[in-house]
């Protein structure tokens, strides 16, 4: 499953629940799962993390 910059718009309530309840349970199901944020309190919940900056992805 690919999201997108999905919780960027919303509330702080909406965004902790996408980011620490939401995503967790997709993965437990089995879900492989991309979450593309600039969202950094997010980001101890990733398995890894991929940069982009100036085209190079690290």
């Amino acid at each position: 499953m690919l999201f997108d910059e999905v919780a960027a718009d919303f509330d702080q309530n909406f965004r902790d629940f996408f980011y620490r309840e939401m995503l967790p349970r997709l993965k437990q199901s089995g879900r492989t799962v991309v979450a593309v944020s600039h969202d950094e309190r997010y980001f101890d919940i990733a398995d890894r993390i991929l940069t982009v900056e100036y085209g190079d992805l690290t």
